[in-house]
């Protein structure tokens, strides 16, 4: 973007299918509008205009688009737009944020009365209602907003015959591939698995110290040997050895009253 560069990107659904059209066209325009924001820091007389079409707009059409057409014209990022009836784009927040942020609107002929609900205004009062539906083949009306708003008029595509020289054409062909394409060669080449990603390297362990050895532990044996179960002893009898004692049982001192300890 910053170096003028050109970019063509064919996204035809007969081509690449359906979805995929739809998700590489919202990819390119995302990364567009991610290059546009980069230039904050560029100073604004020195960011070169950069031209963004889109055919086929319907297909694209999503609130990040919405924000790039509000957001990036600061940035001196320009859109064009084309599709054949704004019906095709569902989200109708999404129309009125386009059609609030264009300078120049164009419209050809349409049937659909949705269009001409969205578009009458634009072009009013110089356009009436059902005026747009019967336009000419080839005939549209122009709205532009330069500094100010223009009154709308009306004109008409001419047919252009093709003229020029053929061996012009290959030279400027020839020129542009050279500054600005790729070979289909280069991107047809397989990327080597080897090339991207290396084997990691394997870590030695560099810690010396012997891990210590389990005790081993014996099995305890299954096979328990009977004993003989011994008889409890009998209670040992504790004899009486006071005086006292001797005196309650009739032997001893004469005084039966008079108790002499035993030394």
């Amino acid at each position: 973007m910053n170096e003028g560069k050109i970019l063509l990107c064919d996204l035809s659904k007969g081509k690449i299918g359906e979805d995929e059209s739809s998700f590489f066209g919202s990819l390119i325009i995302a990364k567009l509008q991610l290059a546009a924001l980069k230039r904050i820091s560029i100073p604004e007389n020195d960011r070169k205009d950069f031209f963004l079409y889109v055919d086929e707009f319907q297909n694209f059409a999503t609130a990040t688009f919405a924000e790039l057409v509000s957001e990036a014209r600061k940035y001196r990022l320009a859109t064009i737009l084309a599709h054949q009836s704004i019906s095709q784009i569902e989200n109708r927040d999404i129309v009125k944020v386009i059609l609030a942020n264009v300078g120049t609107t164009i419209c050809f002929k349409t049937a659909n009365p949705e269009d001409e609900q969205f578009i009458l205004p634009i072009f009013s009062p110089e356009v009436s209602k059902h005026e747009i539906a019967n336009l000419p083949l080839y005939n549209f009306y122009m709205k532009v907003a330069v500094g100010q708003a223009e009154d709308t008029f009306l004109a008409k595509v001419n047919n252009f015959t093709a003229k020029g020289n053929e061996e012009t054409a290959e030279t400027v062909i020839e020129s542009s591939r050279k500054q600005y394409a790729t070979s289909v060669d280069d991107l047809d080449q397989p990327v080597s698995v080897e090339k991207v990603a290396k084997p990691t390297a394997k870590v030695k362990n560099t810690n010396t110290t012997k891990p210590a050895k389990k005790p081993k532990i014996e099995e305890a044996k299954s096979h328990v040997e009977p004993r003989a179960v011994e008889p409890a002893a009998k209670p040992k009898q504790v004899k009486k050895t006071t005086k006292l004692a001797k005196v309650a049982a009739g032997k001893g001192s004469k005084n039966p009253w008079q108790m002499t300890p035993e030394r």
